[in-house]
């Protein structure tokens, strides 16, 4: 089931003219049709205005032609942009383009209970706070969705007058959810998850290797893709990790705060004078850290509301100053994605304004109430994701650095 799963994602994009160097998992929902400033995932669009289109791979369960991340999620994200850019900040551009597609096998009514809320997603985008000339200068034609499932027969998948988005269903629809096939027990949607699977085979490797790990075998796959892994030099496994956006620590320029994984903070210490604020489960045991660690999920959140005031008194009374230092480390296990962006949406908040230049006066946590909103907030953690496209806090973290800022009790 392996290679052939893996034989339909070579030749859905082998078939497309959008050069992809990697994959890209996105989350769809059924009957929710909304925009999240949370997740823009705008580094996409770098790969768009580098290559032209790109390739979005992504299974569904029995039962389903689709998931709803490639048939609603990602086409209400397509409009949105197509229409911020093609209607509000360049309205003279292409005004007779088409910018809203959704899948025709869809019933009208949804289709158009759909485009009736574009506008006020796209009015939600534009008040974020998000860099929307960022978003401009890398559109300079629409998004155009395309979608494929093992079925199609894709002749062409370029379109002229669009960027290209090839929306791939790697899933085969079959009856009860899983069939026999080449001797196979073969369940739909069960790839969704590549870690179950891919062994720790990344897209890089598998690119470079790709006829060599299309001939393994189901039963010799897994200890060949570690025959293989072990073989490769450790900068093009580091680099097939990556999920088009670097693993390195993120810079949240213009200040001193750096966010990460603890495992890629050793490769950085080069700085003069550092501080490291490590939430991971394992010290770094140097002289300039603080340890606190901390789990993700509801009991991680309600960890993190308790200790972040310790930390932040902590680190002001630092001799020197944190502020002052070359860097400021703030590192997780789960390269930066949920509690090192949280900390550093509270040190954004309370220590820096809405364009990361230093506050003359710092507030304090106990009155920030007083100075802040949730929008000003969200200002803050939407520019955290423009550097940092992998930071996907939880609803509990984003709760708990909410109550610590906007909350009187805090």
């Amino acid at each position: 089931m392996i290679r052939n799963l893996l034989t339909v994602f070579l030749k859905a994009i082998l078939t497309s003219n959008a050069l992809l160097t990697n994959v890209v998992e996105l989350d769809g929902h059924t009957g929710q049709w909304s925009f999240s400033t949370r997740r823009l995932n705008l580094h996409l669009l770098d790969v768009l205005h580098t290559y032209g289109g790109i390739v979005l791979v992504d299974s569904t369960r029995r039962g389903k032609r689709m998931p709803d991340a490639l048939s609603k999620t990602v086409p209400i994200w397509i409009a949105t942009l197509n229409k911020c850019v093609f209607e509000r900040l360049r309205p003279h551009d292409l005004k007779n383009r088409q910018l809203v597609f959704f899948p025709p096998y869809l019933p009208e009514t949804e289709r158009s209970a759909m485009s009736q809320k574009l506008d006020g997603f796209v009015d939600l985008l534009m008040n974020s706070g998000i860099n929307l000339e960022f978003i401009s200068s890398k559109l300079q034609k629409p998004m155009r969705p395309l979608w494929a499932t093992p079925n199609s027969t894709l002749s062409s998948a370029q379109f002229e007058d669009y960027h290209t988005v090839v929306l791939v269903t790697a899933s085969k629809q079959v009856h009860d959810g899983y069939s026999r096939e080449y001797g196979f027990l073969y369940v739909q949607g069960a790839a969704d998850d590549e870690e179950e699977w891919a062994s720790g085979l990344g897209p890089l490797v598998f690119w470079n290797h790709v006829n060599q790990v299309l001939s393994f075998s189901e039963e010799d796959y897994a200890p060949n893709v570690q025959n293989l892994l072990s073989k490769v030099s450790s900068n093009d496994t580091c680099i097939a990790d990556a999920n088009l956006v670097s693993n390195a620590l993120t810079h949240l320029k213009p200040t001193n705060i750096f966010i990460g994984d603890r495992s890629k903070f050793s490769s950085l210490t080069n700085k003069r004078t550092f501080l490291a604020v490590n939430f991971s489960s394992q010290a770094l045991n140097i002289p300039q850290e603080i340890h606190c660690p901390i789990d993700s999920g509801k009991k991680g959140a309600q960890n993190f509301r308790k200790q972040a005031p310790k930390l932040l008194l902590t680190l002001n009374e630092s001799k020197p100053s944190w502020i002052t230092l070359d860097s400021l480390f703030l590192l997780d296990d789960q390269s930066g994605k949920e509690i090192a962006p949280c900390f550093a949406l509270l040190l954004l908040s309370l220590f820096y304004d809405s364009d990361l230049q230093k506050l003359s006066m710092p507030l304090k946590l106990e009155t920030s109430q007083t100075h802040l909103d949730k929008h000003q907030v969200r200002q803050r953690l939407i520019k955290i994701i423009e550097m940092h496209p992998k930071t996907n806090p939880s609803r509990a973290f984003l709760i708990a650095v909410n109550t610590l800022l906007l909350s009187s009790s805090s």
